[in-house]
């Protein structure tokens, strides 16, 4: 039987508040940092904050689950010096790569299955002020980085060209309107405009799948997870979490613990299953 059929629960409940206020203190004066700690560890086992987002083993295994085998189209928005692609490719060599990077000081170096294109994706076509520092050069933002977990470097801007996934997936040959068979996104807080701009591929289910971090670069953006969750779900996406080891967690509804701005948390929404 369960301890609240038998009125235990209720009388822990009490037992709890009314014992609270002392807790409280404790933990006020001598134990707030050990619980901070016990806090932040709990939410890593869920996928929540793991600083860069896991392990780069563990994003690539969970987005092969995604990516089928044969001739598909990969993009790698943010692609940085091209790590993600680069594994991506040695499991599946046959796909073909598409690299969003507009950060010169870190592109991928050439590769015979990969097209790089200098840019970055947003909601709207022109120019754009990146914020860029060499010391991290993997936190280069289209927003100023006001975060906590970059406070110590400093960044410096300059202006990047941007574009829409919408309207370079129609007129530029290396997608040859191949269908999106996995879109990963690294672009530090930017993630809800690329896929304002890619509203059209979106909706006609020509991106099968695609992966968005979330985390402490989204307050740049005033991102909400809610944004995310309220632009895929409508168009049959379903989300999951990536865990440690590349293991995935659905999110079958919507919470408010969900908008988790601590460190980094790797999300895959996708219109198809995943493979086991």
């Amino acid at each position: 039987m369960l301890p609240h059929q038998h009125g235990i629960g209720a009388r822990l409940a009490r037992v709890g508040k009314a014992a609270a206020p002392m807790l409280s203190r404790l933990l006020a004066r001598r134990y707030s940092s050990a619980l901070d700690y016990g806090a932040q560890y709990l939410a890593l086992l869920e996928g929540k904050g793991g600083g860069a987002g896991w392990d780069l083993r563990s994003e690539v295994t969970a987005a092969l689950r995604f990516i089928p085998r044969g001739d598909a189209l990969v993009v790698d928005v943010g692609a940085n010096a091209g790590a993600w692609s680069d594994e991506v490719l040695q499991a599946r060599p046959e796909v073909r790569i598409i690299q969003f990077e507009p950060n010169h000081e870190c592109q991928p170096p050439p590769h015979p299955r990969a097209t790089l294109l200098p840019l970055a994706l947003s909601d709207r076509e022109g120019a754009a002020i990146l914020y860029r520092t060499a010391a991290s050069p993997d936190t280069s933002s289209l927003h100023v980085r006001r975060d906590s977990i970059v406070a110590h470097h400093n960044y410096e801007a300059t202006e990047v060209e941007v574009t829409t996934l919408d309207s370079i997936y129609s007129r530029h040959e290396a997608f040859g309107l191949q269908a999106i068979a996995f879109m990963k996104m690294d672009i530090e807080g930017h993630e809800l405009a690329a896929l304002r701009g890619a509203a059209g591929l979106l909706e006609s289910g020509q991106i099968m799948s695609l992966s968005f971090e979330f985390g402490s670069s989204n307050l740049n953006s005033r991102t909400f997870f809610k944004d995310l969750w309220d632009m895929l779900v409508p168009l049959g996406y379903a989300i999951w979490r990536v865990l440690p080891g590349g293991h995935i967690l659905p999110v079958e509804y919507y919470h408010e613990t969900l908008e988790h701005f601590r460190g980094v948390s790797n999300y895959i929404a996708s219109r198809r299953a995943p493979v086991e």
